[in-house]
């Protein structure tokens, strides 16, 4: 990347190590190189997740860490031409699946035992038990 440091955007999907695999970059990296991010991304619609994702690929705020690590729209960290998304330029983009029926009980089990007052998701899980 013509010695350029890439950046690292990574989207962590709930319930797949997410907390683990953090701890583990800031303990490699350390702290002041990882920018965690957490945009609560089931609290807000669909529309609202999308638009603020084209609005900050429009903008292109300049990368100010090596690494972007949370729950955010992959789109954030992208560029917008007005039609879709493409990569920035010296970024990596990544994530971490996780087997989707283990990953549907842990999240099962999360929201079971977790108090997310106004989250859209966990307001519907307890209204609907």
């Amino acid at each position: 990347m013509n010695g350029i440091q890439p950046h690292l955007i990574f989207v962590h999907i709930p319930k797949t190590a997410g907390t683990s695999l953090s701890t583990a970059i800031m303990e490699r990296m350390g702290g002041e190189n990882m920018h965690r991010m957490g945009d609560k991304v089931g609290a807000k619609s669909y529309l609202q997740r999308n638009l603020a994702a084209v609005a900050q690929g429009v903008r292109q705020r300049p990368l100010q860490v090596p690494i972007y690590f949370g729950h955010f729209m992959a789109g954030k960290w992208a560029r917008f031409n007005g039609w879709e998304f493409s990569p920035r330029a010296g970024c990596i983009y990544a994530t971490m699946l996780r087997e989707p029926l283990q990953r549907a009980l842990s999240h099962f089990h999360f929201w079971k035992r977790t108090d997310v007052s106004g989250h859209q998701v966990w307001e519907r899980f307890t209204r609907e038990k």
